[in-house]
């Protein structure tokens, strides 16, 4: 896991005892909206949302949908960049 993603994790889930393996930090993400590695805030509105789908979901698959459309890139632990 990268090490960006690592530290919030282990802290609050792990107790400080999970590590990162360094050569897991060259992985990241090249997109227009999600550049490198790590934690993206979406905000979502929450008023009224009382009836499925909720805006929640329709957000999970827009940001799954912006990522795998085909124009997104990534860097590999080869430092290799890959679609």
């Amino acid at each position: 896991m990268h090490s960006s993603v690592n530290g919030f994790v282990t802290e609050l889930f792990y107790e400080n005892r999970l590590n990162s393996k360094e050569h897991l930090d060259k992985q990241q993400v090249i997109a227009a909206k999600y550049v490198g590695a790590g934690f993206y805030l979406e905000e979502v509105e929450h008023r009224g949302n009382t009836n499925p789908p909720t805006k929640e979901e329709n957000k999970v698959v827009e940001i799954v949908e912006r990522l795998t459309r085909g124009d997104v890139h990534f860097i590999n632990v080869n430092n290799y960049q890959e679609r």
